[in-house]
């Protein structure tokens, strides 16, 4: 990449323009675009001048060059936050399964691969198994 289309990939970033029409204008591959615009901090829009603030206290937030943007000014308000607005995560990996052990119907969150509906279940299971 030369230095006249980091210039240009920078002054039309800068504008406001996105990664397929940069990449379309400098003659470059959209993914060498991104990977310099994160790399020189120019992944965020230009196009909201004011300054960020955190969700919970409305506190300023400092945003480090060539980092991830901040959402809350600590941990402790980010903590505060997802407890008062448990709604607001993704939550997709629920998962309906039958216990192998009593064949009751149930519902895991996050373990796909779940045999037993309880620890007892599963105990029970073990102890079956060991006897046989």
């Amino acid at each position: 990449m030369t230095r006249e289309q980091k210039q240009q990939i920078t002054s039309l970033r800068k504008q406001g323009c996105g990664y397929a029409a940069i990449a379309k204008t400098v003659a470059l591959s959209v993914n060498t675009v991104k990977s310099f615009c994160r790399r020189n901090g120019l992944n965020r829009t230009f196009t909201d001048v004011s300054a960020p603030v955190c969700p919970f206290c409305g506190g300023a937030l400092v945003q480090r060059p060539k980092a991830k943007p901040r959402r809350f000014c600590s941990d402790s308000c980010r903590r505060a936050w997802w407890k008062a607005h448990p709604e607001a995560g993704v939550k997709k990996a629920y998962y309906k399964k039958v216990c192998t052990y009593c064949a009751k119907p149930y519902i895991v969150y996050g373990r796909q691969n779940s045999k037993y509906c309880c620890l007892d279940c599963a105990h029970n299971a073990r102890k079956a198994q060991a006897n046989t």
